[in-house]
């Protein structure tokens, strides 16, 4: 499960969700990755990751306009960061986008992890993580 926590930014936040097979959002497949928009109305969402690695990546992106009104879309760059905190079923992510200030508040989420699908032999896992 993707839980968003909270916001604090001007310009719109992402969660950047990648695997080697796939992963599920909400019931629809993306081949390898997707990016989760934060969204006030739905703050939580059903994720399921097909693995055969074993790895879920996790990053934050963010959306804003240009100085020519382009959109651009970036992640990993500047001032960027995570927070990462450990819980029992999962973990927090505090976010930094790719301006100088380091509160790491500008995209608060988790995910949390609710059970293990095993597949026939020889097929990728699958982590539910409703």
């Amino acid at each position: 499960m993707l839980v968003f926590e909270a916001m604090n930014s001007d310009w719109e936040q992402l969660v950047h969700l990648e695997s080697d097979v796939a992963v599920l959002v909400d019931g629809v497949s993306y081949t390898r990755g997707v990016l989760v928009s934060y969204d006030g109305g739905q703050s939580i969402h059903r994720i399921i990751c097909r693995t055969k690695e074993g790895t879920l990546w996790v990053w934050n992106a963010w959306q804003y306009r240009g100085a020519q009104g382009e959109l651009r879309l970036e992640s990993c760059e500047n001032f960027a960061g995570m927070l990462v905190e450990e819980l029992t079923n999962g973990y927090r992510y505090c976010c930094n986008e790719g301006r100088d200030d380091d509160d790491y508040d500008d995209l608060v989420f988790r995910i949390e992890r609710t059970g293990i699908v095993e597949p026939p032999a020889g097929r990728a896992r699958s982590w539910e993580m409703c």
